[in-house]
């Protein structure tokens, strides 16, 4: 009995002794972790950094934990209003730059802070500084996919597969879904881990590149790249703005309605979307 007490309170003490360790942070979209756990997390980057200032790795390690706990514990303003998450962890970008400034480390941590369509310019300062560094490749392919910008893309794109960025589950997952579409279609797509994927496979391995693979969040963030897409589809305008509707969600559902019914080549669209959408907008066949 004592030999097993024993055993047990071993245990326990190894498990208290992991939760305290820092822990690279892979984020919400790659991690099902909870708000508590990115909130432990936060405080230990934290104590590394007060102790070493000159760690940027601490430094960006602390910024993603943060950001995760604020994911996690306000999602609706993490949904409607990015502006103001990133307005609350602007002072730990501000605190990293006066030990780190110019370093890769910032940078991207920098990029993780700025609205999306702007991010690319701090993503390609971290790859200048050091083009090793995997965490700028996935924003840098996500902003040469945007901009059309194909060779940028595929040169990316192969580095990602040369890193094993994704797991072969993953791409093999996304590539079963390119391969629904039948000949030239549009592929609406929900997130990171559907989106930058398949991107990946059309550029680096010129899988399906009759394809053309829309987010339906970056349509909505980045007018230019909507405006692309509308006119590569030959699509009408879409009369309302964001203002019109409840929220983003609503916002970006109503656009892809508006490619569904207008599109003259088939749509599909991913996991993931709730089939009230097709109900309400009267196109369930």
């Amino acid at each position: 009995m004592r030999y097993i007490q024993f055993v047990l309170l071993f245990l326990l003490t190894v498990a208290l002794a992991e939760a305290q360790k820092p822990v690279e942070i892979l984020g919400i979209a790659k991690e099902a972790k909870s708000a508590e756990y990115y909130e432990e997390q936060s405080r230990l980057w934290k104590q590394i950094t007060d102790q070493n200032p000159k760690n940027g790795f601490a430094w960006y390690q602390y910024y993603k934990a943060q950001r995760a706990w604020l994911q996690k514990t306000e999602p609706d303003a993490w949904a409607n209003d990015q502006s103001e998450i990133f307005n609350r962890l602007n002072p730990i970008v501000e605190q990293a730059k006066t030990h780190i400034d110019q370093t890769a480390d910032y940078f991207l941590l920098a990029a993780a802070n700025t609205q999306i369509k702007n991010r690319h310019v701090y993503y390609q300062r971290a790859f200048a500084a050091n083009p090793d560094r995997i965490e700028a490749y996935e924003g840098l392919l996500v902003h040469y996919a945007l901009d059309f910008d194909h060779e940028n893309a595929a040169e990316i794109a192969l580095k990602m597969l040369e890193n094993n960025y994704f797991s072969n589950a993953n791409l093999k997952w996304n590539y079963n879904a390119l391969m629904t579409v039948d000949g030239k279609g549009v592929f609406i797509t929900q997130g990171d881990m559907d989106t930058t994927p398949k991107w990946v496979l059309q550029f680096g391995k010129g899988i399906a590149k009759d394809v053309l693979v829309v987010n339906k969040w970056l349509i909505i963030n980045d007018e230019k790249y909507r405006k692309r897409v509308f006119e590569m589809l030959s699509l009408p305008n879409f009369q309302k703005t964001e203002k019109d509707f409840s929220d983003a969600v609503e916002y970006a559902d109503a656009i892809c309605v508006h490619i569904l019914v207008n599109s003259k080549i088939p749509v599909y669209m991913g996991c993931g979307t709730d089939v009230k959408l097709f109900k309400n907008a009267g196109i369930m066949e």
